[in-house]
């Protein structure tokens, strides 16, 4: 449905006229993944509205999205699973924060601090971790996106500092999350494989 209509909006718009078939066929495929997201975010804000965490929803959203732009990690392969992963990530998981917010800050100064820690070290260790439809192939390009990612990570657990804790709380679930995405063992369980850029790179050599 989404691609059909990806089809309608070129034809609307005329482009048939001045691209080859080629470039016609990114064009489709682009405008669907663009559309497949409008769709998603709709859901996703549209439920958080509903269960009022919207506002830690975007919070947690944009650390969560900020982090996995550089250090990558583990995709749906369907966009009904991505859909509903979403949901549970971004409307469940805050609605729980923000409860356990109300009765008391779920994290000691040493405990929170050595999570951090361990975090910034998962970053370092498995950053960044691709897919098989995009491996990130090339050492210096895997170790610019490491470098951007432990930047992006220092500048959000720093700017939550400064935040109220429920919002905070927010920015700790989205890296934690992300955190998770990345590590080899996260792949392990949904059977996916893992440093798929070896793969290239071994047969280059």
């Amino acid at each position: 449905m989404q691609e059909e209509l990806a089809i309608k909006i070129l034809k609307k718009i005329g482009v048939e006229s001045f691209l080859s078939s080629e470039e016609l066929d990114i064009a489709r495929y682009n405008l669907t993944i663009i559309i497949i997201n409008i769709e998603k975010m709709f859901i996703v804000y549209g439920m958080a509205f509903v269960a009022n965490t919207i506002t830690v929803t975007l919070c947690m959203h944009i650390a969560f999205s900020s982090l996995r732009r550089y250090a990558g990690g583990w995709h749906a392969t369907t966009s009904r699973g991505c859909s509903l992963i979403s949901i549970f990530i971004f409307v469940i998981v805050p609605k729980l924060a923000l409860e356990i917010v109300k009765t008391s800050y779920a994290f000691n100064s040493l405990f929170y601090y050595s999570v951090i820690w361990l975090l910034l070290l998962s970053i370092l260790q498995f950053a960044p971790a691709d897919t098989e439809k995009n491996p990130v192939v090339g050492f210096k390009l895997r170790k610019s996106r490491q470098i951007k990612a432990i930047i992006v990570f220092c500048s959000l657990i720093t700017v939550s500092f400064f935040l109220p804790s429920s919002y905070q709380f927010a920015i700790f679930l989205g890296v934690l999350l992300e955190c998770l995405t990345i590590h080899p063992l996260y792949y392990a369980m949904f059977k996916r494989s893992y440093n798929n850029y070896e793969k290239y790179e071994a047969h280059d050599e």
